[in-house]
């Protein structure tokens, strides 16, 4: 078949994340299935109209945000983009194309989660009143409008969380496929992909002790939580160190949160690594913190157990399935709100101070996270996943015969 996807970003984007990256891999499986497979998504600072990626062919209109209104009229107005047999709806950032409007093609949604309460958090910060109108629009569209339009369409989400969230909104055929797509992540598709190999990464010795946050500067990654944390755990103990990996356009205020607490010399920012740099840096580190108040999987965690280390997650969708609280990390608490979340600093300086103090108890946590790992079946998560979506394509098919 010939499939069109519709998503805002793609894996050249400078913003893209860990679902492009999943979405992506999806893609790739569908081109090495014989389908013809283009994206229609946002275009970057120094990006081409078009593209080709591993097979993959992209249209770029517009940007991140204006794409949810190009897409829709690129579409409408090209013969060859109307020309396709299925269309893949993706909702990256919680809000779809609403292509059920403007076409009668068989059509299938993606949704990592629905970010709600993230609107707020993020345009607040950015727009302050006009932010909060908008924030509340998005919400009104994602949680009122969307479901409607897409009852009768079958939506794929990745997390058991996400999934009760989606039908809690109204989304009718929802179908959840945890672990499906986290080696991705893990490896952004290069060869290693024997994650119990990870373990065997040199551990290397060092006088820091290392503290890591993995995931994209954003407001509602919580990251400023930690880095209130470390003003109080440098006092208890000194030579700690925050390495942060990853990118994101809230690097410029977290930097100056850093330099108001005096905390230059301990926190690190160390961008976007290639993956066998992050896995170094995760086995020369003591405990991986993951701060975000929404996600919809948290595979930075299963990294973290993969190198035998445990983890400090927040008690929010997302993190707090991956935990098992006093045994594989520690689950802190904190106060939900759509504008101003926060996570419970003093409970984070806590459970990082006994961690980082206390080698044995880091080092049994640590190992039964790595067993905890072990226990889950990637591959067949995953075999399971492709074997649905191809049948689901397959039957779409037959649908598409039968109306002709």
């Amino acid at each position: 078949m010939r499939i069109l996807v519709f998503c805002n970003k793609d894996i050249k984007n400078p913003k893209a994340g860990g679902g492009t990256w999943e979405l992506f891999r999806i893609l790739k499986r569908l081109i090495s299935w014989g389908h013809d497979v283009t994206l229609l998504c946002g275009n970057f600072k120094g990006g081409s109209r078009e593209d080709e990626i591993d097979g993959v062919k992209i249209c770029r209109v517009g940007n991140v945000a204006s794409v949810f209104f190009l897409a829709p009229l690129k579409y409408i107005t090209s013969k060859d983009l109307r020309s396709c047999d299925l269309i893949i709806d993706v909702a990256l950032m919680g809000v779809p194309f609403f292509t059920p409007l403007y076409t009668k093609k068989p059509i299938i949604m993606i949704c990592w989660h629905l970010p709600r309460e993230t609107f707020f958090i993020e345009l607040c910060r950015k727009l302050n009143l006009l932010g909060f109108l908008l924030a509340s629009f998005l919400i009104f569209i994602e949680d009122v409008v969307a479901p409607r339009i897409y009852r009768h369409v079958p939506v794929i989400t990745f997390s058991h969380a996400s999934k009760m969230d989606l039908k809690a909104t109204g989304y009718r055929y929802v179908f959840s496929f945890n672990y499906a797509l986290c080696k991705e992540i893990m490896f952004l598709g290069k060869k290693e992909e024997n994650i119990a190999d990870l373990a065997s990464i040199e551990e290397k010795e060092g006088r820091e002790l290392i503290i890591v946050s993995i995931g994209r500067l954003k407001r509602y990654k919580g990251i400023q939580d930690l880095i209130y944390a470390m003003s109080f755990i440098v006092k208890k103990v000194p030579n700690a160190a925050l390495f942060i990996i990853g990118r994101g356009d809230y690097l410029d205020e977290l930097k100056k949160l850093v330099d108001r607490l005096l905390l230059k010399n301990h926190v690190k920012f160390l961008g976007f690594l290639p993956v066998k740099e992050k896995f170094n840096i995760l086995k020369r580190s003591r405990v991986l913190v993951m701060t975000s108040y929404k996600e919809g999987f948290a595979t930075p965690i299963l990294e973290a157990y993969a190198c035998k280390k445990p983890v400090v997650g927040i008690n929010a969708p997302g993190t707090r399935e991956l935990i098992i609280h006093g045994q594989t990390g520690f689950l802190y608490p904190y106060r939900p709100s759509f504008i101003n979340p926060k996570g419970d600093v003093h409970k984070i300086t806590e459970y990082i101070i006994r961690l980082i103090t206390n080698e044995q108890l880091s080092k049994n946590m640590g190992e039964r996270g790595y067993s905890f790992l072990k226990q889950i079946d990637i591959h067949r998560h995953e075999v399971s996943f492709f074997r649905f979506f191809s049948a689901l394509l397959k039957q779409m098919a037959e649908k598409r015969r039968l109306k002709r």
